[in-house]
């Protein structure tokens, strides 16, 4: 079961950082609503040129 202070991964609370590299973290983790199972969940590392393309399509967007 995951300890009340682990953080919150969108439906996932992390257990553990199993590794991390050059793309991201992947945590081992259990989902919120059924907390026996166990899975590994990647955050990807935002990219300045994926954030550079995110800005500019807000701007156009107004």
């Amino acid at each position: 079961m995951a300890a009340s202070n682990s953080p919150i991964l969108g439906k996932y609370h992390a257990l553990e950082r199993l590794g991390a590299g050059a793309y991201g973290l992947v945590y081992r983790a259990t989902e919120v609503s059924e907390s026996s199972a166990q899975y590994a969940v990647k955050l990807e590392r935002a990219s300045e040129k994926k954030n550079d393309l995110l800005q500019n399509m807000k701007l156009t967007s107004c």
